[in-house]
């Protein structure tokens, strides 16, 4: 064996080493547990699942019923990405907060809409589970019930509310629905395809999955194969909460530009 041969042994093996050192740092360093799900399921693999909503659309609040289960139990396999339904305030009340936008349910709308778009931002595995529980107490004030139940710290959301945080990421996020023309809670998008289906537990099971497949044949989770068994719990309430006319993405103003 030559002395170059023996160098290049040598730096191959340093190099998986520091590969395997950085491994688990990362895992370390990942409470949630994303990192070990990102090793198995890379972003480009996973289906993005997009729902735009207002807050407290009964609509919206039935959708999420039987649609959120589903996507808790495909979530190695999905991206998940909430939007609201809301727009700037011609009549701005403020410069930053709840003030700065409009809804078509009103101020406490906005709050909860900016309330959600702050909790995927500090805390996006507790959304779902904050939004169930805070789905059956929506017309309460003390939201704050239902972030303590699902382990989210109400200050930290308060302060992203009502501060330049909170402003920044709801005009971000509203963007989205503005740039697609989303007028009506819920909009459903399953693999960017506008989702038309019953909602029901085993249609949007068995559209999820179906991108799941077609994505990766090889890794199609159990739980895609046992859908007829599934209770088909149907949404309570059809239809949706239509929005007024909307401007454009590039009308919107960000007041700390």
């Amino acid at each position: 064996m030559t002395r170059q041969s023996i160098k290049h042994g040598f730096i191959l093996i340093c190099g998986v080493l520091l590969s395997a050192v950085m491994m688990v740092r990362a895992a370390e360093n990942d409470p949630h547990g994303q990192f070990s799900q990102w090793k198995k399921y890379a972003p480009s693999a996973r289906v993005p699942v997009d729902l735009y909503v207002m807050s407290l659309c009964p609509f919206a609040l039935s959708a999420e019923e039987v649609l959120f289960p589903v996507v808790k139990s495909l979530q190695n396999h999905v991206d998940f990405r909430l939007y609201f339904i809301m727009n700037q305030a011609p009549d701005k009340t403020s410069t930053h907060g709840p003030g700065f936008f409009k809804a078509l349910h009103g101020e406490r709308e906005v709050t909860e809409n900016m309330r959600q778009v702050c909790i995927q931002q500090h805390a996006p595995h507790k959304l779902i589970d904050y939004i169930l529980h805070r789905n059956k107490n929506h017309q309460k004030a003390d939201w704050q019930v239902s972030a303590q139940a699902v382990g989210i710290d109400p200050a930290v959301i308060e302060s992203c509310v009502q501060g330049k945080q909170g402003t920044e990421l709801s005009l971000d996020n509203l963007q989205k629905h503005l740039a697609l023309g989303a007028s009506s809670s819920p909009t459903i998008y399953i693999d960017n395809e506008k989702f038309t289906g019953k909602r029901s537990v085993r249609s949007f099971a068995s559209a999820i999955c179906q991108s799941i497949e077609k994505r990766n044949s090889r890794t199609v989770p159990g739980f895609c194969r046992n859908i007829e068994s599934l209770p088909d719990t149907v949404a309570s309430a059809k239809g949706g909460c239509k929005s007024a006319v909307s401007p454009s993405a590039a009308e919107l103003k960000n007041p700390f530009d």
